[in-house]
């Protein structure tokens, strides 16, 4: 459930589907139409949330970055975007992956991005593993270990937190799941719509 507008969103969540490509008006459709028939961009839908998946060459980046997955996230009824942290971590790790890490920037004025209500994240098409020698495929910044707590033990010292959402599990498949690449960061060669 999501909170905005300062009321709750009371429909239930339901899991993200690949849905078919919804094109804006603009002088990109018909490269984002090329891309969508080579794999490189998808949509994914669930009752809350349209997003964009943008891979390979597709991903706005900077050259010589390792691959990462981008992700345009809309609410369906076009309302208000709300800031809920917890349901773009949800999207990340449903769509993506919950091993995988992402960012969401807030550019220069020279790089803005700023055509609707809609939220951008950046995530590592690398999962992230911890080994001895420390944390591999994760950001050079962020905290090194989980600290989550539930909403009694953030009362105990003071805090506020939400109870967690029943029947929400990590342990899902995503829905890209073996759709990115093995290994180190590498563009991905596979168009996404060839894989099943």
């Amino acid at each position: 459930m999501s909170g905005w507008n300062g009321k709750r969103d009371r429909r239930e969540w339901t899991r993200f589907e690949w849905a078919d490509l919804v094109t804006r008006r603009s002088e990109n459709r018909d490269e984002e139409m090329e891309m969508f028939d080579r794999g490189l961009i998808r949509m994914a839908k669930n009752n809350l949330y349209t997003v964009a998946v943008y891979v390979g060459e597709a991903v706005p980046k900077a050259p010589n970055t390792g691959a990462m997955v981008y992700l345009s996230i809309r609410r369906n009824e076009r309302s208000r975007l709300p800031r809920d942290w917890r349901d773009l971590q949800r999207i990340k790790n449903e769509i993506v992956g919950p091993t995988h890490e992402g960012v969401e920037i807030f550019p220069t004025v020279e790089r803005l991005n700023d055509e609707a209500d809609q939220f951008h994240l950046w995530i590592l098409a690398t999962p992230a593993e911890r080994k001895e020698e420390g944390w591999f495929g994760i950001f050079p910044f962020g905290f090194v270990d989980p600290h989550v707590q539930d909403h009694g033990t953030a009362e105990e010292i003071g805090g506020t937190q939400r109870p967690f959402p029943e029947g929400v599990s990590y342990h899902e498949p995503p829905l890209m799941n073996g759709l990115l690449p093995e290994g180190p960061l590498c563009a991905v060669k596979t168009p996404l719509k060839d894989v099943s």
